[in-house]
């Protein structure tokens, strides 16, 4: 199968390795260091995408390229409208090579941060949230590749992905755990550690759910999870992995409580 990439962040890139371990075609669309190089976030140059895929089948082109914010002085308008413009040129791109399937990686941010089991069919509100933007600009991202592939007969998937975790520590949760065990011997855990989320590595994603997603050829919104943990239960494990009998959790009372439960079973019923 040939595969197209748009974007090599983390998720990006863990994706590329893995396709291309499994012998698949893969073609990279991103900023810096693809194999095509392109800023999404400008007017692009139609004529540079036709000639890089002139004659080619494409059989899924995976959508990973988005503006994340960092902190909540990053969710704004301004990252709404870019995460907009991004949209736009990544359909542009799927007008040029024509994708059998178009695969949007989406988001949990999506739905209302509050405690509950939460289904594809549980209330999208990120309106209070603090990525409220961010959110948005997935919701917003899922409605308009929808309408493209409702207009040009093309299958769409949404996943609605939990909160990602990276192999090598790289994404930005694990990151923070262990810089500040170099700094301090300690991982700061707020509203007590009490707060539950559910969590996915990136090899799990590319390996277990999007392998399957493009060989099946599915279609639809679904959530895509790996495991439910408390924030505390999770850093007592990177701390027994990657700290030491010194390492020390320290609880802070103030934060998010919230308890959410992930339910990915439809997912799991389609692939398995």
């Amino acid at each position: 199968m040939h595969i197209v990439v748009v974007g090599l962040g983390l998720i990006g890139n863990n994706i590329r390795k893995n396709f291309l371990k499994r012998g698949h075609d893969v073609t990279t669309i991103s900023r810096n260091n693809g194999d095509l190089n392109i800023d999404l976030s400008r007017l692009i140059d139609k004529e540079v995408v036709t000639d890089k895929f002139i004659g080619e089948n494409i059989d899924a082109i995976i959508f990973t390229a988005f503006k994340i914010p960092k902190s909540p002085d990053d969710d704004g308008v301004d990252l709404l409208k870019e995460n907009i413009d991004i949209t736009i040129n990544f359909l542009i791109i799927c007008q040029l090579i024509q994708p059998k399937q178009i695969i949007n990686l989406s988001s949990i941010a999506v739905y209302k941060n509050q405690s509950g089991v939460i289904t594809e069919k549980s209330e999208i509100s990120p309106s209070c949230n603090w990525n409220c933007y961010y959110g948005l600009s997935k919701l917003n991202a899922e409605e308009m590749i929808s309408n493209y592939g409702n207009k040009e007969n093309v299958k769409t998937v949404h996943l609605r992905i939990s909160q990602m975790l990276d192999e090598q520590h790289q994404d930005s949760l694990q990151k923070s755990f262990k810089e500040e065990i170099l700094l301090k011997n300690s991982i700061t855990l707020y509203a007590n550690g009490i707060r539950e989320a559910n969590f996915i590595y990136s090899d799990f994603l590319s390996n277990s759910i999007l392998i399957n997603v493009v060989s099946k050829g599915i279609e639809g919104v679904y959530n895509v999870g790996q495991f439910q943990s408390s924030y505390l239960n999770f850093a007592k494990k990177f701390v027994s992995e990657n700290g030491n009998n010194e390492t020390k959790i320290n609880l802070v009372e103030k934060g998010n409580t919230s308890k959410i439960e992930y339910d990915c079973s439809k997912i799991q019923a389609v692939i398995s």
